[in-house]
């Protein structure tokens, strides 16, 4: 069974709990890391994520 282990979104500081296995992969492990966010950058991504419009979904094209 994979072992997994507290690690910090870069882009929210956020916390996660994530297979072990992630930290060393190239795409799975690029937006990770096993620190938190300093208190200024924490609170520069709560800023961020507080600005960007999260009622918008994603584009998937149009239909008529």
């Amino acid at each position: 069974m994979a072992k997994f282990v507290e690690v910090y979104a870069k882009a929210t500081g956020r916390k996660q709990n994530v297979p072990e296995s992630w930290l060393d992969h190239p795409v799975l492990g690029r937006d990770i890391r096993k620190t938190p966010l300093s208190e200024k950058q924490q609170r520069q991504a709560e800023a961020a994520l507080a600005k960007a419009n999260t009622d918008d979904a994603p584009a998937a094209g149009e239909r008529e």
